[in-house]
């Protein structure tokens, strides 16, 4: 399921400079456009930094699709929190560097996003 996911992304939308953070926290969800912009308001647990843009051929499930977000929970480590969750190392499970992040591939766990050298 997750490589079919992939295979249906076009661009990842960033709404955020990345270069200037550690590590994001990657999820699918679901959602009713293929490309439209995923607001706060669809997506609670935090702050949405960025998205999927999905083919114009992406197959839809009842209506919904599978769709990529990128976020940050309220205590996570960020430039304006350095002392945050996570902090000096460490990252979520689903923490991923952004800049491993592609259309049509998954974040990687780096030790820029871990803050030092990997477990």
């Amino acid at each position: 399921m997750i490589q079919e996911i992939l295979e249906s992304e076009h661009s990842i939308e960033w709404l955020e400079d990345i270069e200037k953070l550690d590590y994001v926290r990657e999820a699918v969800v679901l959602h009713r456009t293929r490309a439209g912009p995923i607001r706060k308001g669809f997506f609670r647990p935090g702050k949405i930094v960025g998205y999927s843009k999905l083919k114009k051929d992406a197959r839809s499930y009842a209506g919904y699709f599978h769709r990529r977000v990128f976020w940050l929970s309220k205590g996570d480590r960020t430039p304006e929190s350095p002392g945050g969750a996570y902090s000096p190392t460490g990252a979520p499970c689903e923490g991923v560097d952004p800049r491993t992040v592609e259309a049509g591939k998954s974040g990687r766990l780096t030790e820029k996003a871990w803050g030092g050298p990997l477990p």
